[in-house]
């Protein structure tokens, strides 16, 4: 394969630009496929975090989430409750802090209290002080110490259906109703330690309602009330959350127990006690950092994951040798890369994939000679190439569509003859 002839033809082994059909980007031909194989990972894996960011979204909660929030609609929230006053003329707020409860909560105004064990005594005075209606949800003893002294703690039982069993016109006006839970009863206690009893009011009215009416202290209600209306003082106390949920809301008579206990006035403080605001007010000092509130093992934890960290970048660290200067861009001519491929068609005796790139590259170039046009199959091409160079065209035609050669010398003299046909085409 490295005779003259051959040698003379070796542009053949390459397909150039000039070759290709006129009108035809090379990228348009190639598409997207290409592109799609070196970065579909990279897209799978963009996918995949946009799919999580809106699963997240979709999935995500709208609301606070807390057990009994009025913007929370899960079966453990109060969503349903506020709506419903809301729509009765009541306007519901949520006060973030004591300094705000303080200074709206008046004589007039309904708060309900969540979490009210957080608090300290002197807060919980200061709430009594307020003049508003309070509303508490299954309290302490010590709560009930400075804001209910005329109520007592009457033990615990699981969730029941009980009718009111009390004159309390609200009570008797729901009727059976969700009990259970947390249970009071009317009488006094003895003080809690560390906590300055309120003196109990002698004009008060005090009703307990929903008791089970059988266990032990069957008249412990788990729904209170203690009505002062010469010291113009109401507090309701609810042992039963479940009463407000949106879960059991419309069971039994817990909506109308709910909505009478809740929207007597028409304005709603629903203030959940927060532990940050409580030591502020308390005057502890400045509210904790984030990082002061994470647990003391995050610190070494973190430490750990560092010293891991370098370690691995240490075992898999990389030493780079010295910089080798290199002249860019190398400069190879067409000419050795043409020869370089003619070697390897030599040396693993591709004389039948030789003889068909001559061929197809011979095609091509009378095609384009004699303005074949997109026509360009060995028939045509061979019956113009005989009428220009005067030859016979069934010799043409096998000259350029026949059996490949045999031997290497065979592939010489092919190359010999289509150099010849093509000069003679090129020459008349």
């Amino acid at each position: 394969m490295s005779g003259p002839g051959l040698d003379e033809r070796t542009d053949l082994a390459f397909e150039g630009p000039d070759d290709a059909e006129p009108g035809t980007d090379p990228a348009a031909r190639r598409g997207w496929g290409p592109w799609w194989r070196r970065n579909r990972g990279l897209v799978a894996v963009v996918l995949v975090v946009l799919l999580g960011v809106v699963l997240t979204v979709a999935l995500t909660p709208r609301g606070s989430g807390e057990p009994l929030a009025p913007d929370n609609p899960a079966p453990e929230g109060a969503r349903a409750v506020a709506q419903v006053l809301g729509r009765q003329g009541v306007d519901v707020r949520e006060p973030t802090d004591l300094q705000e409860v303080r200074d709206t909560a008046t004589a007039g105004t309904t708060l309900l209290v969540l979490q009210a064990d957080l608090l300290a005594p002197d807060q919980l005075r200061g709430l009594r002080a307020t003049g508003a209606d309070l509303v508490l949800v299954d309290p302490s003893l010590p709560v009930l110490q400075v804001l209910a002294p005329e109520l007592s703690i009457g033990g615990t039982a699981g969730s029941y259906t009980a009718a009111p069993g009390c004159d309390d016109p609200d009570a008797v006006a729901a009727g059976e109703a969700r009990g259970g839970g947390s249970r009071y009863v009317a009488s006094g206690s003895a003080p809690v330690p560390g906590v300055e009893r309120e003196a109990p009011s002698a004009t008060a009215r005090v009703a307990v309602c929903y008791p089970p009416g059988s266990g032990t202290n069957p008249d412990a209600g788990s729904y209170a009330v203690v009505d002062d209306a010469q010291e113009q003082r109401r507090v309701v106390v609810h042992g039963q959350p479940d009463v407000l949920s949106n879960r059991w809301l419309a069971e039994e008579g817990n909506a109308a127990l709910a909505l009478r206990s809740l929207g007597r006035q028409d304005t709603l403080l629903w203030y959940r006690v927060d532990p940050l605001d409580v030591a502020l007010d308390a005057g502890d000092g400045p509210a904790p950092t984030a990082v002061e509130l994470l647990p003391r093992w995050v610190g070494w934890a973190g430490w750990q994951l560092l010293l891991v960290t370098a370690v691995a970048v240490l075992w898999r660290f990389r030493r780079l040798g010295r910089l080798v200067p290199e002249r860019l861009p190398a400069v190879v001519r067409s000419a050795e890369t043409t020869e370089g491929r003619a070697r390897l068609y030599r040396a693993a005796g591709a004389r039948v994939a030789g003889a068909q790139v001559l061929r197809a590259a011979t095609s091509r170039r009378l095609a384009a000679r004699l303005s074949t046009g997109s026509v360009s199959d060995p028939a045509t091409v061979a019956r113009l190439a005989a009428a220009a160079s005067g030859r016979d065209p069934v010799s043409v035609g096998l000259l350029l569509d026949g059996p490949p050669p045999t031997d290497d010398a065979g592939l010489v003299r092919l190359a010999d003859d289509l150099d010849r046909l093509e000069r003679e085409v090129t020459h008349r």
